[in-house]
């Protein structure tokens, strides 16, 4: 996986694997390491197709309450 910084307009920049970046996006995003709880046509597809994390999962089922 890489990261990358895009605020240039020339150039991205790789961000180093040791930044929070990474780990953020292992630990929270929906699809491998993409956001696509984000994007509105991305979200249904990755739910028809059963590739939602299971960290995702986790993290959006409603909890019993105590």
């Amino acid at each position: 996986m890489g990261i990358f910084d895009v605020e240039s307009e020339t150039k991205a920049s790789l961000i180093p694997q040791k930044a929070t970046c990474y780990s953020c996006h292992a630990e929270h995003a929906a699809v491998d390491t993409t956001f696509v709880q984000f994007y509105p046509t991305l979200l249904p597809i990755a739910q028809k197709r059963g590739t939602l994390s299971a960290n995702y999962l986790k993290e959006t089922t409603p909890q019993p309450a105590k």
